[in-house]
């Protein structure tokens, strides 16, 4: 079995989590911050995806 099996797998899965998590978000609420010293669920998942890619 491939070492990279299984890191495909996590990967698919946490696409699918994703999904799952953000189908009742509006644009607003992704982008909105609850302080301003915190990130939005939209720039909290641009770095996952980003980390996720490099």
């Amino acid at each position: 079995m491939s070492t990279l099996a299984p890191l495909i797998g996590a990967w698919d899965e946490a696409h699918r989590e994703f999904a799952i998590a953000f189908e009742e978000l509006t644009t607003e609420d992704l982008w909105r911050r609850a302080h301003p010293r915190l990130l939005s669920v939209g720039e909290l998942a641009g770095h996952v995806a980003y980390w996720q890619a490099v």
